[in-house]
C-alpha cells in the first residue's frame, strides 16, 4: 500500500475508532517528520531560486512556496526587484490556510519585479489548468465540466440573469482513466457563463476565490461525497 492509501486509511481507523494509542502516536510522528522534510525542502528550494535570481528561470508553485522565497530574501538582506525580466513566474492556488498580509500580492509584485507573470486556477485533481487572461479572469479548462454546487456540495446553484453564480466548485474530468474523475473542492467562487470581455467565451471565475475553510472556523476543506476521490481511494483501502 503507497504513502496515500496508508494516510487514507488511518484517518478511516481514527474515524471509525479501531486505531490504537500507538497507531495514532506512530501517524502524528509520521506527519511532523513529513512535515518538518518539506519545510527544510522548500528553505533549500527558496536558497536555489535567489541564486539564481540573475539569470531567467521558470518559477511554478503555490503562494506558500513563494512567500517563503519572499521571507529568505528579505532575511538575506535581497532588495525588491532583482529577478532577471526574462524570468518567467506563475504563482498559483489559493493560501491553503496560510495568513498572509492583507497587501501580499501587493508586496509580491514588488519583489518579483519586472519579470514575466501569469496567473492560474488549478489544484491537483485538476488534468487541464484554468489560465487567467489579460482582463483578469480565470478561463475553465474546455474538457473539464464545471459545477457551481451549494455550500453543501448536493445541489446546483441557479444561475442569474446576467449569467453569474456563486458557490462551490465541482467538476468532472473525464481524462484521468486510474480513478474517478468527479470533485467536489473546497474553494468558493463566482463564475460567470457569459462571453467574457477579452473575447473568449466562458466559463469564466473571478479572482477572487477563497476556501470556505477560511470563512469560519468551521468550515471545511474538501468535501467527502461519494462522488470525490477521497471514498473512491476509500473504497481500494477497504479492500
Amino acid at each position: 500500500m503507497n504513502d496515500t492509501l496508508k494516510q487514507v486509511a488511518m484517518r478511516r481507523a481514527m474515524a471509525d475508532g479501531t486505531a490504537t494509542p500507538s497507531d495514532i502516536a506512530a501517524y502524528e510522528a509520521d506527519m511532523r517528520e513529513r512535515g518538518e522534510k518539506m519545510s527544510q525542502s522548500i528553505d533549500a528550494l527558496a536558497q536555489i531560486v535567489l541564486g539564481y535570481r540573475n539569470e531567467p528561470q521558470i518559477i511554478l508553485g503555490p503562494w506558500a512556496m513563494a512567500w517563503r522565497i519572499l521571507e529568505a530574501a528579505r532575511a538575506a538582506g535581497i532588495p525588491d526587484g532583482q529577478f532577471h525580466p526574462e524570468t518567467a513566474i506563475s504563482i498559483a492556488g489559493g493560501l491553503k490556510g496560510q495568513t498572509l498580509p492583507d497587501d501580499y500580492q501587493e508586496q509580491m509584485a514588488r519583489f518579483l519585479g519586472p519579470v514575466l507573470r501569469t496567473k492560474v486556477y488549478s489544484m491537483t485533481e485538476q488534468s487541464v489548468i484554468a489560465p487567467m487572461c489579460e482582463d483578469g479572469v480565470y478561463h475553465w479548462p474546455k474538457p473539464l465540466m464545471l459545477f457551481i454546487l451549494d455550500e453543501s456540495g448536493e445541489q446546483l446553484e441557479p444561475i442569474d440573469a446576467s449569467g453569474h453564480v456563486t458557490g462551490r466548485v465541482g467538476f468532472y474530468d473525464p481524462l484521468w482513466h486510474g480513478r474517478w474523475g468527479g470533485i467536489v473542492s473546497g474553494d468558493k467562487v463566482t463564475a460567470s457563463y457569459g462571453q467574457c470581455a477579452c473575447g473568449r467565451p466562458g466559463p469564466t471565475i473571478e479572482d477572487s476565490i477563497v476556501r470556505y475553510s477560511e470563512l469560519s472556523a468551521g468550515g471545511d476543506d474538501k468535501l467527502t461525497c461519494g462522488g470525490t476521490i477521497e471514498q473512491y481511494i476509500r473504497g481500494i483501502a477497504s479492500q
